[in-house]
């Protein structure tokens, strides 16, 4: 959100008309938060934690546009491939764009989670901590720039880091309660 604030914006908007400001979402919202899901579906996408999958060993010869590859050779899937297919997520495929999955007949992006026998088992625990976690973080706190000496700091330009598993690089922002009503809510909390 500290790169798109646009899209932050957004998601506050959605979320202040169906929760309105002085509640936290629940489950019980997910059906009506349609902007919301989509940019859920679109994190998922755009960069996978794992970006060639875990490995899978074949169990039969194949060939793959031409090329042999026989029983028991360990196989990567690119899911970072997957998930930035311009045929499927169109020519914009590698900018973040949550309006993508507002549109009927876009799929979803499942392949971030892998892929046959070797898909995560706690997926769908996964999809539920992280959404409740973004929909409560979105709704209470707005997510800027650092504010340095000379002003608000731009994001770095290179964001993650790449290996086996993807990670953001250190940044600096500001999380700031968004209201009266959400510092009300945070204090309710009574950690």
């Amino acid at each position: 959100m500290l790169l798109h604030h646009e899209v932050q914006k957004r998601a506050q908007e959605e979320l202040d008309e169906v929760v309105g400001s002085g509640a936290l979402p629940s489950f019980e919202d997910f059906g009506r938060l349609k902007y919301t899901r989509a940019i859920f579906q679109e994190l998922l996408r755009w960069n996978a934690v794992t970006p060639t999958g875990l490995p899978h060993v074949l169990k039969v010869d194949d060939v793959v546009n031409g090329y042999f590859i026989p029983k028991g050779t360990i196989v990567f899937g690119n899911t970072w491939s997957l998930l930035r297919s311009k045929s499927v997520y169109g020519p914009d495929a590698d900018r973040f764009n949550p309006e993508r999955f507002l549109n009927e007949g876009m799929p979803s992006p499942d392949f971030a989670f892998g892929y046959g026998r070797r898909e995560c088992p706690g997926r769908y625990f996964a999809e539920n901590a992280v959404f409740i976690a973004m929909i409560n973080i979105l709704h209470v706190f707005n997510i800027l720039p650092f504010e340095g000496e000379n002003g608000p700091e731009p994001p770095p330009e290179n964001h993650f880091e790449s290996g086996i598993v993807l990670q953001p690089r250190p940044f600096k922002s500001r999380i700031i309660p968004r209201s009266p009503d959400a510092i009300r809510m945070l204090e309710e909390l009574d950690y």
